[in-house]
């Protein structure tokens, strides 16, 4: 018999009121995101994603300020970067034109027709990104070999960890050449650019702990603005060089390659900057929706983003020693400092995507168990998706800033931008293809060339960016295999564990039945075991029977079970099982906006369905004990490596409010 929490609209107190589960900093209500490495975690309840997300203004301006703020401000450095030094290239009529042309056909293709209107219509309950294929993947390919899914989940796992790499050069290379305008001002500011940056991007993971709805809500007008300021610049530009326009035309971009195949490959590594926010942008999905992401490309940020480029291409026309920085060469002398203002203003902005999209991805990562559990804040009362991960912000803190210290120049970044998010776009479009054969079946034929096309265009850019490993390429890449690495053997580790753990338990059903066979002696009092897994064996329970062959008199298996809605109405709380005589299943639902509370629980639970007495009642709770003697598959550093992982995970024991003075915490020694 199920019973569950009877809701009396009009008796309010008829259950105490389930306590806001927030942090004890500026009101942030904090969720668990995982279950923790412990048997007394918190069982993650995949619920549907709400589709309520806000007006579509609001979110449609949010969007313009988080989502492209990486793609918005690439026109700071991408032109520069192409005609800098290091390609020695002349700034002709031939290669402007070639240029621009790719730096449009770049935008169409991978942003416009890849993500905004093909990858991002396939998500896993309103997340996007790498793992939500991945979660695609294992959902759907029922008839998919176990090889097939590890060679799969390493893919996955690769691509993020390069996304990861990426994250950390996007918010310097994007603070810098913004600060960097201050030489085009005065050389003698030149000595205060990277103390400036480092201080601007500390002020920014600073400002992450506010959450994206603040942010949004401060970054999004803030970057309308930028869009539609260095769309004008742009545009007053090409009306005095119209012609410019004509680079629309890939055929220019094929005779760049066609007079000059070398040196267009080596700047098609640089061109790719124009687009590096796509990744970011298909991951930040779930903070927003595909709808306003889409209005938000079209009617802003894309029309901006064209007249600014090519109002940069005809001012080199015009005059070629604009090259050394073409950007803030189309601002007025009487406004750039306003300008280098509002565009440090902007790289702040843009740094935001990646950031968040690396809070998003963790997130995920996490419930794919390829991450310890961390602890995570939730920004939103409406979208479960808006989370703060204060270890991987401070992290990216640290990072960020260490780089713009040993770079010193947007330049000497511009070595190290680019592989790693190319080679993450070439493993989105595989496992994508992937996802589409099982989801799409009999459109996927129809659109195959269209994937083979934008296929060829990933592996092009990932190619051309090869060529950067020794100039700084090899930075994001070393990132990136640190947290493969980390993946990977928490990966293999947990996997290794939970079989160890299943060993070790049976189902309740079985052991109810056993328990009723063998008549075990019954002490007197109650006893509650906190679980992960209602369908087993607490394994607290489990070693307590084991070693001692009596039980209590009354025995409470308690479940506590988050789910995906903000709040579980108060009806819908409690489900009380009776499994056996004096023996209980108790599960407590909790929205990610409450409090997991047990003792609140287990006392109604009581009063209203169990003959039991609380304050006479044992809270036994389970430890586990990783030792790194045991024979299994791993490697010794594998071992030391998943020992200190799960001693560092976090977890959520402390926030279940029970009064310490009745919990019996019940430990083990595992070998793995």
């Amino acid at each position: 018999m199920n019973d569950h929490l009877p809701h009396d609209p009009d008796n309010p107190e008829d259950l105490p009121h389930t306590q806001d589960h927030t942090d004890r900093q500026d009101g942030e209500a904090v969720s668990e995101s995982s279950p923790s490495t412990d048997e007394d975690a918190i069982l993650s309840l995949h619920t549907p994603q709400q589709k309520k997300r806000g007006p579509l203004i609001a979110l449609t301006i949010g969007a313009t300020g988080v989502v492209f703020g990486d793609i918005g401000t690439s026109p700071l450095y991408v032109l520069k970067a192409c005609f800098s030094s290091q390609f020695a290239m002349q700034t002709s009529d031939l290669s402007i034109f070639g240029i621009l042309s790719m730096i449009f056909w770049a935008l169409l293709l991978v942003v416009s027709m890849k993500y905004i209107l093909i990858i991002m219509r396939v998500n896993y309950e309103g997340e996007g990104g790498i793992f939500s294929l991945l979660s695609i993947l294992r959902a759907k390919a029922k008839h998919t070999s176990r090889r097939t899914l590890s060679i799969i989940t390493l893919g996955a796992i690769v691509g993020a960890a390069l996304l990861y790499g990426d994250g950390v050069i996007t918010p310097a290379i994007s603070v810098i050449s913004a600060v960097e305008g201050l030489d085009i001002a005065s050389t003698e500011l030149r000595p205060y650019i990277v103390p400036i940056s480092a201080g601007i991007l500390l002020a920014l993971f600073l400002f992450q702990r506010f959450g994206i709805d603040r942010i949004g809500f401060t970054f999004g007008p803030l970057m309308v603005i930028w869009f539609i300021t260095i769309g004008v610049l742009g545009f007053l530009q090409i009306t005095k060089h119209p012609e410019i326009l004509a680079a629309a035309n890939p055929a220019y971009a094929v005779m760049f390659f066609y007079e000059h195949p070398a040196l267009a490959f080596l700047v098609l590594g640089v061109v790719v900057l124009c687009i590096t926010g796509g990744e970011a942008l298909y991951a930040d999905l779930g903070q927003f929706s595909h709808l306003s992401i889409s209005i938000a490309w079209y009617a802003i940020v894309w029309p901006a983003l064209l007249l600014n480029y090519f109002g940069q291409g005809a001012l080199l026309l015009q005059n070629p020693n604009a090259a050394n920085n073409p950007f803030f060469s189309l601002v007025p002398q009487w406004m750039l400092y306003p300008m280098v203002g509002l565009a440090a203003t902007a790289a702040v902005i843009a740094s935001q995507a990646i950031i968040t999209g690396a809070f998003s991805l963790t997130k995920q990562a996490i419930h794919l168990d390829l991450l310890p559990p961390l602890k995570t804040l939730q920004t939103s009362h409406q979208i479960s998706g808006r989370v703060y991960l204060p270890q991987i912000n401070h992290i990216m803190m640290v990072i960020c800033i260490l780089i713009v210290i040993g770079f010193q120049s947007s330049d000497a970044l511009a070595g190290a931008y680019g592989i790693a998010v190319t080679a993450v776009m070439v493993l989105t479009t595989t496992l994508f293809i992937a996802t589409a054969s099982i989801i799409w079946k009999r459109f996927f034929w129809l659109l195959l060339p269209v994937f083979v096309v934008i296929f060829f265009i990933d592996l092009s850019f990932f190619a051309a960016n090869t060529l950067k490993i020794i100039s700084g390429g090899w930075l994001p890449i070393l990132i990136a295999i640190i947290i493969a690495i980390a993946m990977n053997t928490w990966r293999r580790g947990r996997k290794i564990v939970l079989q160890i753990r299943l060993s070790k338990t049976e189902k309740i059903a079985q052991f109810v039945q056993r328990i009723a066979t063998e008549q075990p002696p019954r002490v007197k009092g109650t006893g509650a075991f906190l679980t992960v897994n209602p369908q087993r064996v607490p394994a607290a329970l489990q070693k307590l029977y084991t070693r001692l062959p009596v039980l209590p008199e009354k025995i409470v298996i308690v479940s506590m079970i988050p789910s995906r809605q903000p709040r579980v109405a108060r009806g819908d709380q409690l489900e009380v099982k009776p499994i056996g005589t004096n023996f209980w299943l108790v599960n407590g639902y909790y929205g990610y906006l409450q409090q997991p509370d047990v003792w609140r629980i287990f006392s109604f639970a009581c009063k209203k369905h169990i003959p039991v007495d609380p304050s006479q009642t044992t809270f036994y709770m389970y430890h586990e004990y990783l030792l790194q003697t045991g024979k299994t598959k791993l490697w010794r550093w594998e071992k030391l490596l998943y020992i200190w992982l799960s001693r560092n995970a976090y977890t959520q024991r402390t926030n279940i409010n029970l009064p310490t003075d009745r919990i019996i915490e019940i430990g083990s020694q595992t070998k793995i």
